[in-house]
């Protein structure tokens, strides 16, 4: 089923504000093999994306440019390891921050002004 003819998906009354959400709210709920609390460590792109909260279209754009690891091949899947996707997740450079020199560079928010 086309997932375009069921937008705005709304599940547990939860609505979708990205085509990500909204693929992963219409798809079916799988059963998965493993326990609940042993999470699987390959992932496919759009579980990849969500996984690190970004549309599937910008996760293509950082690992285009290289800011997000390449997949491992399995025949003709494409799967992401949750660990390289955790530490290149974390290599990202925080808001406000230049990356080069490692200083604020003024950030604007409320909370970073404020002074203890």
């Amino acid at each position: 089923m086309d997932v375009r003819l069921r937008l705005p998906a709304v599940r547990k009354g939860r609505f979708a504000w990205t085509w990500t959400e909204a693929y992963l709210m219409a798809a079916p709920e799988k059963q998965s093999p493993l326990p609940a609390n042993l999470p699987p460590i390959g992932l496919s792109r759009i579980e990849a994306a969500a996984y690190i909260g970004l549309s599937a279209t910008k996760f293509d754009e950082l690992v285009k440019d290289g800011r997000m690891p390449r997949p491992k091949r399995v025949d003709a899947r494409r799967i992401w390891m949750r660990p390289a996707l955790e530490k290149a997740f974390a290599d990202l450079p925080d808001h406000g921050v230049d990356a080069e020199e490692g200083s604020d560079r003024g950030a604007d928010d409320a909370w970073s002004l404020a002074r203890l």
